[in-house]
């Protein structure tokens, strides 16, 4: 059974675990920059690059731990070329990040 966790803000409760996967996004300020502009905007690893001014391959890092956690999927099956944004879990989370 799910321990759960009462967000007194909102007088809701919530998953342990979506409030470790909120712990993991925010770890890193720059995870949490990206995910946030995701959640704003679907976008491709080279225009998040490009909008925060760092290298492709440091989006590419944080791209695959959000998605090995689950909160952004590839909305696009192209192989040189993908866009991302937040899976219906990110969705709910992305409030509290």
């Amino acid at each position: 059974m799910e321990e759960n966790i009462k967000d007194s803000a909102k007088g809701r409760m919530k998953d342990k675990t979506d409030w470790e996967l909120i712990a993991k996004i925010r770890r890193s300020e720059m995870r949490k920059k990206i995910f946030i502009l995701l959640l704003k905007n679907p976008s491709s690893a080279t225009d998040i690059s490009q909008q925060l001014g760092i290298n492709r391959t440091t989006v590419g890092f944080h791209f695959t731990k959000l998605k090995k956690i689950g909160v952004i999927e590839p909305y696009t099956d192209l192989p040189n070329f993908q866009i991302y944004g937040p899976t219906e879990k990110g969705e709910k989370i992305g409030r509290y990040v």
